[in-house]
């Protein structure tokens, strides 16, 4: 890796122009640029792409098809930590295909130190195509409030809110 990072998420996609097959990705964290990183095993190189448009640490990532008017894989984004211990609910995708940052509607719940994961629709919905679900690990305060250090970090249930799978295209089902 070009720079250390910390707390910054990563995710698996097709390699990006000058790279060959699948590249693992390090979504900016901590202390770190901002600007995105791709490692190709297969020509053992690693490629610095474009600064996200939000920087932050703790984002949840993952990779999915990219949202409705762009092609291919996109590598997912979600919430994070700006500006100290400001919790947001920030959504971005990277286009492997265009080389560029896409912003997206945000999540409904502010949400940082995340969990995501890709899956297909529910069968039988008579939707097609993949979900983005985001799990939290611990209630979040509003967007981009402060959130105080008693917060518990204990395990918690939380339904998931899911993009792209309900109410319409390029949306977040609570």
């Amino acid at each position: 890796m070009p720079v250390a990072r910390s707390a910054l998420g990563g995710a698996t996609a097709n390699c990006p122009e000058g790279l060959q097959g699948k590249c693992v990705y390090a979504v900016p964290g901590t202390g770190t640029p901002a600007d995105l990183a791709a490692y190709s095993p297969a020509v053992n190189t690693w490629a610095t792409l474009p600064v996200v448009k939000t920087p932050r640490t703790g984002p949840a990532v993952t990779t999915a098809p990219c949202p409705p008017g762009h092609r291919g894989e996109c590598v997912y984004a979600v919430g994070g930590t700006v500006a100290g211990p400001a919790v947001c609910a920030v959504v971005e995708a990277y286009s492997v295909e265009t080389n560029a940052w896409i912003s997206l509607p945000s999540v409904q719940t502010a949400r940082t130190g995340a969990a995501a994961a890709t899956a297909p629709r529910t069968e039988g919905t008579g939707l097609r195509g993949s979900c983005v679900y985001v799990w939290r690990r611990q209630p979040a305060g509003r967007p981009c409030v402060r959130q105080g250090p008693s917060r518990s970090a204990t395990a918690r249930v939380h339904r998931s809110p899911r993009y792209g799978c309900g109410s319409g295209p390029g949306s977040w089902d609570p």
